[in-house]
């Protein structure tokens, strides 16, 4: 971790006495993830194997192409829906793209890109656009051609280039980062208009994939943070601390006194998250329970009020019976604090009606 001058490792040039890099110095000096991913890198590129190193959360790793033509993670820790950096693929976007180059090229490929190329000189619009349609249609893994349709439908409403989301999340299947990086950079959305908390859980996959999760979370906490201004240093969404994000954010509020105007905020961040989220069970049931732990720790007549006409319209729009059975949950403790016989019984009814379709 230190050389004999004891400067540490993480230090970079000074730790090697700013001597150029080299395996052999390497050998000398030692050192931790950086060393092992760019020494590992440069082996193989040695060997006329192609490789380059990229960058994780307080860590270095690799990719490198193996003998069945697909690209893989060396040294790796955290995946690639956190990888970022490197420059060794032809299409520029998120790192996990280098993946998608051997799926491309299996299925007519050539003909794919002819269609592209053709469409970026066709001198007619209409013309150049069914020609990025059919390239699409020979190989859908046609992430160039992706970016100059999107680019044609600049002018489109939101709910239209959402539709070609789900278009491109189908073409690029178990792919997260890839839809993503598509959406925060391609899609071509007016970010100071849209929704965040009704766009984000397009990143969603239909089974709630960790890496689709962590992709939506990152993506909410920064909404959070930017809605939430006095949380904005502590709510994190973290490699180490990702799993118990939930529970260090209420730890935080059960152990600190918080003022009304964050507890107002932080309702309204839920409330407007939740919405999209009811057809995503595991996640709304992670957002829901939370939800009601604050409501329940807090015991504020008025955010139960609000919260009581939130469940009520979820209770009507969720369509899992596990999402219907926690909104229902909720509901009863919050109607127990307002002393709302009505709606005690209304949520009572609706937990009764779940319970009965499950059985």
């Amino acid at each position: 971790m230190k050389n004999k001058q004891g400067i540490s490792v993480h230090v970079g040039g000074a730790f090697y006495d700013h001597k150029p890099v080299s395996l052999q110095i390497y050998v000398e000096y030692g050192g931790v993830c950086g060393a092992v991913s760019k020494g590992a890198a440069g082996f193989v590129k040695a060997k006329g194997i192609p490789s380059y190193t990229i960058g994780q959360p307080g860590h270095c790793t690799f990719v490198w192409k193996g003998i069945d033509g697909e690209w893989k993670i060396g040294n790796n820790i955290y995946g690639w829906v956190w990888s970022e950096g490197g420059s060794g693929g032809p299409w520029k976007g998120a790192v996990s793209t280098i993946t998608e180059l051997p799926r491309f090229w299996k299925k007519n490929a050539a003909a794919s890109n002819l269609c592209y190329y053709l469409s970026l000189l066709a001198a007619d619009p209409q013309k150049a656009g069914t020609l990025l349609k059919e390239a699409l249609k020979r190989n859908a893994s046609n992430y160039p051609a992706w970016q100059a349709l999107t680019k044609r439908n600049a002018k489109r409403s939101e709910k239209e280039k959402l539709v070609l989301l789900e278009q491109f999340k189908e073409a690029f299947s178990g792919n997260p980062t890839m839809w993503e990086y598509f959406l925060k950079k391609e899609l071509g959305l007016d970010w100071k208009k849209a929704n965040g908390y009704a766009v984000y859980p397009g990143l969603l996959a239909e089974n709630e994939s960790w890496d689709s999760v962590d992709a939506y979370m990152r993506n909410f906490c920064a909404l959070a943070r930017r809605d939430i201004p006095d949380m904005a240093g502590k709510l994190s969404y973290e490699v180490k601390t990702k799993r118990i994000f939930f529970k260090n954010w209420l730890k935080f509020y059960q152990q600190n006194k918080v003022d009304r105007k964050v507890r107002v905020q932080t309702c309204a961040v839920l409330e407007k998250a939740l919405p999209p989220l009811l057809t995503h069970e595991k996640t709304a049931l992670q957002f829901l329970g939370f939800y009601g732990q604050i409501l329940d720790l807090w015991k504020d007549k008025q955010l139960s009020a609000r919260a009581d006409a939130c469940l009520t319209t979820w209770l009507k729009e969720a369509d899992k019976a596990p999402v219907r059975k926690k909104v229902a949950e909720i509901g009863l403790k919050v109607a127990t604090h307002l002393e709302d016989k009505r709606a005690l019984v209304r949520y009572a009814e609706a937990l009764g009606r779940t319970l009965n379709r499950v059985v």
